[in-house]
């Protein structure tokens, strides 16, 4: 699709938008699936940190199938999750979020939430996409910030799940 203007929602498929190898001469970059980017991580933990009363503690959650798993989470409290997936709670700070929290980005915490629940941030072990729930101005900081890619979706619209 490269060229063509797309319009982004909920309902949006990653190969709706991605360049075919070989089209542009460019390699294929998809985002990390199940995981987000350390540099991304940072950058949303920065703008979030902004928008919370309590930086410390924030409950990170990751699921425990991922083999890299910090050995932090291995030994913590588990919850059920989304589709059945255990989930290791950690709780730790924002300044914890980057290479500290994962041995690999695809093993980030999928799930933040502070303690104060002002936001929060979820990710699915087979999802590229991260979503951000927060208040109005929380969510305008993120879209403002360069090094995240986003699109706002409205808590009413349907998501579907990613292509995978």
């Amino acid at each position: 699709m490269a060229g063509k203007a797309a319009t982004i929602t909920g309902r949006t498929q990653w190969r709706d938008v991605a360049i075919q190898p070989g089209a542009s001469g460019l390699p294929r970059l998809d985002p990390i699936m199940g995981g987000i980017d350390m540099e991304v991580a940072a950058a949303l933990a920065s703008v979030l940190g902004e928008h919370t009363q309590t930086p410390d503690p924030v409950y990170f959650l990751a699921w425990e199938g991922y083999a890299g798993l910090n050995d932090a989470y291995r030994g913590s409290e588990t919850v059920l999750g989304s589709y059945g997936r255990q989930m290791h709670v950690l709780h730790g700070s924002l300044a914890d979020v980057g290479p500290s929290a994962a041995a690999r980005e695809a093993d980030m915490p999928l799930w933040w939430i502070p303690e104060d629940g002002s936001w929060a941030v979820g990710n699915d072990i087979y999802a590229r996409s991260v979503y951000v729930g927060g208040s109005a101005e929380c969510i305008e900081d993120v879209l403002r910030t360069p090094v995240l890619e986003c699109v706002r979706v409205a808590a009413s619209e349907q998501v579907v799940a990613e292509d995978y």
